[in-house]
């Protein structure tokens, strides 16, 4: 997810262009909100994953590496731009450190939250299709050796990033691509490899990993529909219940594709722009309206890595209640048994949606 901006070499003034309004609105109120807001709600998902006793499991590791991942991600080049922008703060360019180790970690980071996702949603996958072999296939050491692999595979892939971008002095300094044999490698290869690592690639094995508990959670369901009897009423709800999950699933996971896909599109025409270079100055309105979009691809793109926690609370009920005792100030929540039996959760992709099913539900 290599980023640049757009040259800053334009003769003329933009300060009173209406897309410049707008583009100061987002950069001082709705990425600082988005910012600030994931990683909140980041630390809150580490926090109620250590008080609802998930550690018995191998998913507070997966969530809390996702929440870790995505807050890195946050606190690197979209707080280093929100300080520039907004503050006047120079950071990327302040030394050559922060010019690289920023965009390292803002890559990588980028590529640990997919793909730790990734992870979760096939250990979910396969602790559905065969619950009786889980505890031997999704151990807490195999999940460690998986966290820690892909950790390391994408600080290595994103390691060129610490030769190829560096800092020109100026007034003021710019962290920039300063070699022309890099920004080839960039435009002819990486664009496109960085785009299936981060987007594409981790939604083709979310979208399969969702079809099979979708697969499983309508059969669990049909199923018990067929255990209920002539109750018209009850094999409606169950029904209500089968559509309202296949539902969600598909819409929590194309937010993946619909939330990472601008922020990949805004950093191939950054590339591109970069690399080719133009042989005339834009005109005013182009140029306005290439900033705009510029601002508003990373808004999208951001949301992608803070709104984990908030979509975890919209769907998940155990998650919801824990976060409103959490704020009451009471103790630790702990798993329920009903009259109904006990609850579990099937948990999914990249927003780690949980169903509450009841296990009578859930046919083996």
């Amino acid at each position: 997810m290599t980023t640049s901006s757009l040259p800053q070499t334009q003769t003329f003034t933009l300060d009173d262009h209406p897309l410049m309004r707008l583009r100061l609105w987002m950069q001082r109120i709705v990425i600082p909100l988005i910012i600030m807001g994931g990683v909140f709600g980041n630390s809150m998902m580490i926090v109620i994953v250590r008080r609802l006793k998930l550690n018995k499991s191998t998913m507070d590791r997966y969530l809390t590496s996702i929440a870790l991942s995505d807050t890195a991600f946050l606190l690197s080049l979209p707080l280093a731009t929100l300080l520039e922008d907004a503050g006047g703060i120079t950071v990327r360019a302040s030394h050559k450190a922060t010019c690289k180790l920023l965009s390292w970690i803002f890559n990588s980071a980028a590529i640990m939250s997919a793909w730790f996702l990734v992870a979760m949603t096939i250990q979910r996958a396969v602790s559905v299709v065969w619950p009786h072999r889980v505890d031997l296939v999704c151990t807490r050491t195999r999940s460690w050796r998986i966290i820690v692999g892909i950790t390391l595979l994408a600080l290595l892939l994103n390691s060129h990033l610490l030769y190829g971008i560096d800092v020109i002095p100026g007034a003021p300094p710019s962290c920039v691509i300063t070699d022309y044999g890099y920004a080839r490698f960039l435009l002819d290869f990486w664009i496109y490899a960085d785009i299936c690592m981060f987007s594409f690639v981790p939604f083709a094995f979310l979208l399969l990993g969702n079809v099979v508990l979708v697969s499983k959670l309508r059969k669990s369901l049909k199923d018990a529909v067929r255990h209920l009897g002539p109750d018209e009423s009850q094999k409606r709800t169950r029904s209500s219940e089968a559509l309202s999950i296949s539902v969600t699933v598909i819409v929590v996971s194309m937010s993946f594709i619909v939330l990472t896909l601008p922020l990949a599109l805004n950093n191939m025409l950054s590339i591109l722009y970069h690399a080719e270079g133009r042989g005339e100055e834009p005109n005013r309105d182009e140029y306005a309206l290439g900033l705009f979009l510029q601002d508003l691809f990373r808004a999208i793109g951001y949301l992608n890595y803070a709104l984990n926690f908030y979509l975890y609370c919209l769907t998940g009920t155990r998650f919801r209640n824990e976060f409103k005792t959490l704020m009451r100030g009471g103790g630790n929540g702990v798993a329920k048994n009903t009259k109904e039996g006990y609850s579990t959760e099937v948990c999914t992709n990249q927003s780690s949606v949980c169903f509450t099913v009841n296990a009578e539900l859930q046919g083996d």
